[in-house]
């Protein structure tokens, strides 16, 4: 009836579906590595968010820059770069910083040009540019300022010396007339 089989032609099948059950489970590791990556990216969003509430920016700031390190070129990086970006434009951050966030923005429009907020941030650019000028036109308004009002207490001074100096010479010529 015909030839017996060779010893490696009765595990063929055997074989084969080890292989394909192998390729199965290394697919499955790989999305659940994924996975978990982004729960655990999500998570530290969540906590960066309640941190920003509550005005603990420098916390703020380290949980984003951390998701950065974990998800490198990740779809997360551009959110967390403007999430940076808002905390350093956010108005009750004492350490507040345009030109920082002004890089950000810069940043994530040149390496991140698809991403969900590519519509946003060419407007979020020229906020932060008007800003900074404002805020450089409101510091030389207070230099000026300031410097007047060294002028006005340096001129206030001498009115009261010229003052003092005509009191005097006004007892001069009433100690003088008889």
């Amino acid at each position: 009836m015909g030839k017996k089989q060779r010893w490696g032609g009765k595990r063929f099948f055997l074989y084969s579906s080890c292989l394909i059950i192998f390729f199965f489970i290394n697919c499955g590791c790989a999305s659940f590595h994924s996975l978990e990556k982004k729960l655990l990216v999500q998570g530290y969003f969540l906590k960066a968010e309640y941190k920003t509430s509550k005005m603990e920016f420098d916390e703020a700031l380290q949980i984003n820059k951390k998701i950065l390190e974990i998800a490198p070129y990740h779809p997360f990086d551009s959110q967390a770069l403007f999430n940076i970006c808002m905390i350093w434009l956010h108005p009750d951050n004492p350490k507040k910083n345009y030109k920082t966030s002004l890089e950000y923005l810069k940043k994530i429009e040149k390496e991140y040009p698809g991403n969900n907020k590519s519509d946003e941030i060419p407007i979020w650019i020229f906020i932060v540019s008007e800003l900074i000028k404002k805020d450089n036109t409101i510091n030389k308004l207070n230099k000026l300022l300031n410097d007047e009002e060294y002028k006005y207490n340096d001129l206030k001074k001498q009115l009261i010396k010229l003052k003092e100096i005509d009191i005097g010479i006004e007892e001069k010529k009433r100690k003088s007339l008889p």
